[in-house]
């Protein structure tokens, strides 16, 4: 997983933030934490995929 700027680690530190509402509410797919959980979360797509394959080999 990559690790997050520090900028944004403030923006996502505050109490009342959420990253489905930020998904949901801001549609700026270029701003840099929207490109971080795209990465991310096709990381762990692909983890996940890899261990169905290699359950199923």
């Amino acid at each position: 997983v990559a690790a997050l700027p520090a900028f944004l680690k403030s923006i996502i530190g505050r109490l009342n933030f959420s990253f489905t509402h930020y998904l949901r509410d801001n549609k700026d797919q270029s701003s840099e934490l929207h490109q971080w959980v795209r990465t991310n979360y096709t990381r762990f797509r692909e983890l996940e995929l890899n261990l169905i394959l290699h359950k199923l080999g």
